[in-house]
C-alpha cells in the first residue's frame, strides 16, 4: 500500500522485507506513537534531505534495505521536525537492514529515554 506521508511516497509493503528485529527497533526507539516503520524511515529521511526529491531519493533507497539512520541520525530526525520521542544513545552507529541479514555494531548497551 502505498501513501504520501511528509510530503514523500511510501510504501507500506516494503516493511515486509524486513527482519523482525529491525521492525522491533525501528517501533521501539523511533517511531513517534502510531507512527509505522515505513513513516520513520520517511520522518528521518525528510528530516536529513536538502529537498523532498532528495529525501524521496533517501526513502526509496533506505526503505529498501540498502542503508539504514544510524542512531543518532535517527533520533535526531525527532527533533528536527520539533517532535520527541525515545532513543538508543549511541547503542547501535549503524544498521544494514536485508531480509536474511541484519549486521548491528554495539558501541554501548546503554538506554536512556528522552
Amino acid at each position: 500500500m502505498t501513501q504520501v506521508y511528509l510530503g514523500i511516497l511510501i510504501d507500506e509493503s516494503r516493511t515486509d522485507a524486513m527482519t523482525q528485529p529491525s521492525q522491533d527497533l525501528i517501533k521501539g526507539f523511533y517511531a513517534k506513537g502510531e507512527e509505522t516503520v515505513q513513516q520513520a524511515i520517511a520522518r528521518a529521511c525528510v528530516a536529513w534531505a536538502d529537498d523532498k526529491e532528495h529525501a524521496q531519493r533517501l526513502y526509496d533507497s533506505g526503505s529498501m534495505g540498502d542503508f539504514m539512520w544510524s542512531s543518532p541520525m535517527f533520533a535526531n530526525a525527532h527533533w528536527r521536525n520539533g517532535l520527541k520521542g525515545k532513543t538508543l544513545t549511541a547503542s547501535y552507529q549503524f544498521m544494514i537492514m536485508k531480509k536474511s541479514l541484519i549486521i548491528l555494531v554495539l558501541k554501548t548497551s546503554h538506554v536512556s529515554s528522552l
